[in-house]
């Protein structure tokens, strides 16, 4: 039946370009393909139907064509192409475009990106970023424990209220300067604001490492400029009248007062002393150890 409907069209075509024989066999053929191929057999077998029952058969034949040429054009025109490699998850996906030469251009660049070793997966920047930094703070093995309870709270507070349901790949650099503003106008002092954007940048740049985005866009933020204040140094009598006061308020205290103006030792430092730690002999003050180290200071 259909190979019968598919003989006027071949003769129709045959006759306007006036092939005969063997060729118009051809024709036939390449059509019958193409049209088992796509589908397309149902409406020339509509069509010869329609021919049958007393229609024109130049209006059926020109009916068809135009069909046939419709959906040839949809079938041609939306190229689709996969991607150059397969994702983590071993799954090739595929790409369309309207056209064969926009699909081509794609395929060279990303075959280009796979030569820099700069290709990453689509699919992979679609990871919620509150995901990626829970992820990110975890990873991390050879922090100290003040420096994990500092990420955490620049992240619970400002991080991830900012960035945490975007996906990776949707947090970008003027986003990110948007935020830093944010920040600024609400009166955040600039070296909170640099240790809060250093978590972000820190933890982008792990999503570029684990190729889940291509660049880092935290990079090309700025921070304000933390201009330090000028530091004041008391005299002995300034120190003096300061401990009076302190030992008035908290007995004992005063003697603290004393101690971290003639020693230097900061704070960290003093909480982290003990009896072997004083050499009266020598006047010194041994294994002043603190989170940051350990030094020793002379007893005045």
């Amino acid at each position: 039946m259909t190979i019968e409907a598919l003989r006027p069209i071949a003769g129709w075509f045959a006759s306007r370009w006036r092939i005969s024989g063997w060729l118009g066999k051809i024709l036939t053929a390449v059509l019958a393909v193409g049209f088992f191929g796509s589908g397309l057999w149902l409406i020339v077998v509509a069509a010869r139907i329609w021919m049958e029952r007393g229609q024109s058969p130049d209006t059926s034949r020109a009916l068809i064509v135009g069909v046939i040429g419709v959906v040839w054009f949809g079938l041609v025109a939306n190229a689709s192409i996969s991607s150059p490699t397969p994702a983590p998850d071993r799954k090739q996906r595929s790409k369309s475009f309207c056209t064969k030469v926009e699909a081509q251009r794609w395929l060279r660049s990303e075959i280009g990106k796979l030569d820099r070793d700069v290709w990453v997966d689509p699919t992979g920047g679609a990871t919620p970023y509150r995901v990626h930094a829970e992820r990110w703070l975890d990873g991390l093995v050879d922090i100290k424990p003040k420096t994990r309870h500092g990420y955490r709270g620049l992240l619970d507070t400002r991080v991830l209220p900012a960035f945490g349901a975007y996906e990776l790949r949707r947090i970008d650099t003027p986003a990110i300067r948007a935020w830093i503003s944010s920040m600024v106008d609400g009166g955040l002092s600039p070296s909170r604001i640099r240790q809060a954007r250093q978590v972000l940048n820190a933890s982008l740049e792990q999503a570029v490492e684990d190729g889940l985005i291509g660049r880092n866009p935290a990079k090309r933020a700025k921070v304000p400029t933390d201009h330090p204040r000028e530091m004041r140094f008391l005299n002995p009598s300034e120190v003096r009248d300061l401990a009076i006061e302190v030992e008035r308020h908290q007995p004992g205290a005063g003697v603290l007062v004393y101690f971290l103006s003639y020693t230097g030792l900061r704070w960290g430092e003093v909480v982290a002393l003990r009896r072997s730690s004083l050499d009266l002999l020598r006047r010194e003050v041994k294994n002043g150890s603190s989170y940051r180290g350990r030094r020793t200071a002379g007893i005045r």
